[in-house]
C-alpha cells in the first residue's frame, strides 16, 4: 500500500513538472513555423530559377519549320526587242525563257542564333533576381506580421494570468475573513448583515475569476491557432528576460528592406530599357524545298540553302527609351520618399515606447511603497472589523485597495516589458535581442 502511494504521488508531480511553459520566443518560433504563407518562399525560388532558364535559353540556337502555299496574279516576264535594221533577228528566236507559274510552293528550315544581343539577356536576369528580392523581402514584412501578433497574445495572458492569481488570493482572504467575523456575529459585536456583504463581496470575486477564465481559455485557442500546438488552460507564460539598448535612431524594419528592394528593382529595370537602343547582331540558316527554289525561272521543285548574318540598330526611338527611363528615375525618387516617411513614423512610433519604458520604470519604483502601505491599512482595518469598530464594507474597500495595489505592480512589470518588446519590433531588432 505504501509503495502505491509513493507511485500515486510521483505520477502526481510529474505532471506538475509536465506542465507546458510558455516563452514568448518558443511562440514567434512556432507561429512562424506554422504560418501558412512559410511554403510560398519555397515556391518564390523554383519559379525564378525557371524564368532565368527561359531567358538564358535565348543565348541557344533558334529552329523553326515553317511552310507555305499561295499563288498570284502576276509574275515576272522578259520582252525582247523584235528584229530590226540594228538588230536583223529575233532573239526569242534564239533565247528560250520559261513562264514563271503564279502557284508557289515551299517548306523551310529556319536557325537564328544571337551573337550580340547588347546584353539584353542579361539584364533581364538582373531584373528577374531584383523582381525576387522584392518578394522575398515582402514575405520577411508578412513573417514580422505575425510575430506581432503572437506578441499581443501573450502579453494579454500574462495579464489575465496575473489578474487570476490577485483574485484567487483575495477570494481566500475573503473567505477567511467570512469564518473570523462569524465569532464577532454570535458575540454580538458584529451586526449579522455584516457577513452578507463579505457573501456578497465573495460571489463577485468567483464572478469575475469565471470571466477572466473565459478570457483565458480564448487566448489560449488563438495561440493555439497561431502556432498549431496545443497549449491548455494550465500552460504558464514566462516573462522574458528584455535586453535593449535604446537607440531611436536604429530603424532595421523589414518594410525599409523592401523599398530598398524596390529601387534596385528599378534601376535594373532602367540598365534593361536603355539596352533596348543597342545594335542587336545574330547569324542564321535556312534549308528549304519548294516551287520555285532560289532560280526563280525554274518550274520544278528545288532544294535549296542559304546561310549569313543579320544586323538591327534602331537608330531613333522619339526618344521613347530616354522617356522611359526618366519615368523610372522618377519612381525612384518617389520610393525613396516613401522609405523615409516610413521610417519617420517608425523612429515616432519608437520614441512613444521609448517614453513609456521610462515611464513604467519609474512607476514600479513607487509600487513596493504603495503596497507596504496599503497592506498596514489593510490589516489595521481587519484588527477594527474583528473589534467592530468599522463595517465590513470599510474592510472590503481596503482590502481591494490593497490587492489593486499589488495587481497594478505586477501589470507595471508587465507593460514595461512588453513596451520594451514593442520597441524591438518597432526598431526591428527584436530578432537579434529577445533571449530564448
Amino acid at each position: 500500500m505504501k509503495q502505491l502511494i509513493i507511485l500515486v504521488c510521483l505520477c502526481f508531480s510529474g505532471a506538475l513538472f509536465a506542465q507546458d511553459i510558455m516563452s514568448l520566443y518558443q511562440l514567434r518560433r512556432e507561429a512562424e513555423t506554422n504560418y501558412p504563407n512559410l511554403a510560398k518562399s519555397d515556391l518564390l525560388t523554383p519559379e525564378y530559377e525557371n524564368k532565368i532558364r527561359n531567358l538564358n535559353a535565348g543565348y541557344l540556337p533558334g529552329i523553326e519549320l515553317g511552310g507555305r502555299a499561295s499563288w498570284q496574279s502576276d509574275v515576272t516576264t522578259i520582252a525582247f526587242e523584235q528584229a530590226s535594221d540594228d538588230v536583223p533577228f529575233n532573239i526569242e528566236d534564239i533565247v528560250t525563257i520559261p513562264e514563271m507559274r503564279k502557284d508557289n510552293y515551299r517548306i523551310t528550315l529556319d536557325i537564328s542564333q544571337v551573337i550580340w544581343d547588347g546584353g539584353m539577356i542579361k539584364h533581364a536576369r538582373e531584373v528577374e533576381k531584383a523582381a525576387l528580392e522584392v518578394s522575398m523581402k515582402q514575405y520577411e514584412v508578412d513573417i514580422y506580421s505575425v510575430g506581432k501578433a503572437v506578441n499581443d497574445l501573450f502579453f494579454a495572458l500574462l495579464m489575465l494570468k496575473e489578474k487570476e492569481k490577485v483574485l484567487s488570493l483575495t477570494l481566500d482572504e475573503l473567505k477567511s475573513q467570512s469564518e473570523a467575523m462569524k465569532s464577532a456575529i454570535n458575540n454580538g459585536v458584529l451586526a449579522s448583515w455584516n457577513a452578507d456583504v463579505l457573501s456578497a463581496e465573495i460571489l463577485q470575486i468567483e464572478q469575475q475569476t469565471e470571466a477572466n477564465t473565459a478570457q483565458i481559455y480564448g487566448v489560449i485557442d488563438a495561440i493555439n491557432i497561431l502556432t498549431g500546438k496545443q497549449y491548455s488552460f494550465d500552460s504558464e507564460p514566462t516573462i522574458p528576460e528584455v535586453d535593449i539598448s535604446i537607440d531611436v535612431e536604429s530603424i532595421s524594419r523589414p518594410e525599409l528592406q523592401v523599398f530598398d528592394a524596390g529601387i534596385n528593382r528599378l534601376k535594373a529595370s532602367e540598365n534593361l530599357i536603355y539596352r533596348q537602343r543597342l545594335p542587336v547582331v545574330a547569324g542564321f540558316g535556312q534549308a528549304g524545298y519548294g516551287l520555285p527554289g532560289l532560280n526563280m525561272f525554274s518550274n520544278e521543285f528545288q532544294p535549296w540553302a542559304m546561310a549569313g548574318i543579320t544586323f538591327k540598330w534602331k537608330l531613333w526611338d522619339w526618344k521613347q527609351n530616354r522617356r522611359q527611363r526618366l519615368n523610372l528615375q522618377v519612381n525612384q525618387a518617389i520610393m525613396t520618399l516613401e522609405k523615409e516617411t516610413a521610417r519617420q513614423k517608425f523612429l515616432q512610433a519608437a520614441a512613444l515606447k521609448n517614453a513609456q519604458i521610462s515611464q513604467y520604470e519609474k512607476m514600479l519604483l513607487k509600487d513596493n511603497e504603495i503596497i507596504a502601505m496599503r497592506e498596514k491599512v489593510k490589516q489595521a482595518a481587519a484588527r477594527q472589523l474583528e473589534e467592530g469598530t468599522i463595517t465590513s464594507t470599510s474592510y472590503i474597500t481596503e482590502m481591494n485597495r490593497e490587492k489593486q495595489a499589488v495587481l497594478d505592480r505586477q501589470i507595471h512589470r508587465i507593460l514595461l516589458i512588453q513596451s520594451k518588446v514593442e520597441y524591438l519590433q518597432t526598431t526591428g531588432a527584436i530578432n537579434e535581442s529577445l533571449q530564448n
